[in-house]
């Protein structure tokens, strides 16, 4: 093993750009980029959220929001409607759960596949303590 292989930040990063490579590759034959599938499974989560919402608990800063989100209505997944004052709530279309569906089937089968090598508890203790490292590193806790 190299020295730079013992690093746990290198190993994240050839793993993530693995797993985002093949990722990307599935939802292409949807025609949806990564951000994109997120950002519809996160309204399809809390329907009626609002762009701010979804920025906050995906990690995507504001100014790339706007055009997430007006691609998205674009495309015909994504309608908002007022939702207090200012706000605009943002919900799926019929079209927009259809996508949402075939997208999260399509991550399932590659997650399947891309960790396949693992056991279920394996997974799940992965799972676990990646969560914890975000968590950790937070802007709250820092």
């Amino acid at each position: 093993m190299s020295e730079i292989e013992r690093y746990a930040g290198y190993q994240l990063r050839r793993v993530s750009l693995l797993a985002m490579t093949d990722l990307g590759r599935a939802l292409a034959k949807l025609d949806l980029r990564v951000v994109e599938a997120s950002v519809l499974f996160q309204i399809a989560a809390q329907p009626n959220i609002t762009s701010s919402e979804v920025g906050r608990a995906l990690g995507i800063k504001r100014a790339n929001m706007a055009p997430l989100v007006a691609g998205l209505s674009n495309k015909g997944y994504v309608q908002s409607k007022p939702r207090d004052g200012r706000s605009q709530g943002l919900s799926l279309t019929e079209e927009g759960l259809r996508i949402s569906d075939a997208a999260r089937q399509l991550v399932a089968e590659e997650e399947a596949r891309f960790f396949g090598g693992l056991t279920d508890a394996e997974q799940r203790q992965l799972l676990s303590l990646l969560k914890r490292v975000r968590e950790h590193n937070t802007e709250d806790n820092q």
